[in-house]
């Protein structure tokens, strides 16, 4: 409950940071008096990023190396610095109903050195307050990240529910509110699906919505489906340096 109000109390002082920001921006933006020159600012929507992450926690994957915050800090701050978005983490072990954390980023624009002087002053504030806001949504999810997925669990794992996550992760992409996101997950698992006495190779196939990439690092059997687009990583880091190039990628472009 306490973190559910310091984000409320922390979504307001967003708002009332940026309302003010816009009336600088109002008077900033009237048409400036520039000979020979027009000043072009863009006005096009973000690319908006939805990742769900899924971290195997069953006894079979304990050999692998542990993802830590410090990824999942890696993957907010990609994501933010992408265009914003939305990150999802879930834990996989036993048979669970429980849906994944999530955490909105606000999109961060980059400095323009092109503006005239009142507007890079106008947008290093509003870059200042978004980076604030963030800073802090970020601090509060991975604490409850580390409180209810990484640390130890609450009860003992023992069994591997790859598929029931894949079946979490079809209706997850399917959303409306994610309609016009560019989607990905990232499965970090060795692929093996365990009731507690039998072991199978994962398997499903996406039927809702199989407009995303599935990302899969640590996988040790044949691809779990053949609906998706799928991309291998040999370490999850791999797939953070892979987001935070969209970003650079997505500079260099404009």
């Amino acid at each position: 409950m306490k973190t559910l109000k310091s984000l409320q109390i922390t979504g307001l002082a967003l708002v009332l940071s940026l309302s003010l920001l816009r009336l600088a921006n109002a008077a900033a933006t009237r048409p400036a008096k520039v000979i020979g020159t027009t000043i072009n600012i863009s006005t096009d929507p973000p690319s908006l990023l939805l990742v769900a992450l899924a971290v195997d926690r069953s006894p079979s994957f304990a050999g692998y190396r542990l993802t830590d915050t410090i990824l999942v800090a890696r993957i907010c701050y990609a994501i933010a610095n992408a265009g914003g978005g939305t990150i999802i983490m879930y834990g996989i072990g036993n048979r669970s109903d429980k849906s994944g954390l999530r955490c909105s980023l606000k999109p961060v624009p980059p400095m323009d050195a092109s503006l005239v002087l009142s507007r890079q002053l106008a947008l290093k504030r509003e870059i200042k307050v978004l980076k604030a806001y963030n800073n802090q949504v970020i601090r509060e999810f991975l604490k409850i990240v580390q409180e209810q997925i990484l640390g130890p669990p609450a009860e003992k794992i023992r069994e591997t529910d790859i598929n029931g996550f894949f079946k979490k992760l079809d209706v997850l992409m399917s959303e409306p509110e994610y309609a016009n996101y560019r989607r990905m997950a990232l499965v970090y698992s060795d692929g093996k699906q365990c009731d507690g006495s039998t072991t199978a190779n994962a398997r499903y196939e996406f039927k809702r919505n199989p407009h995303f990439t599935l990302n899969l690092c640590g996988w040790k059997t044949p691809a779990p489906t053949t609906s998706v687009a799928i991309q291998q990583f040999e370490d999850c880091q791999g797939f953070a340096i892979y987001l935070e190039n969209l970003n650079a990628l997505k500079s260099l472009s404009k």
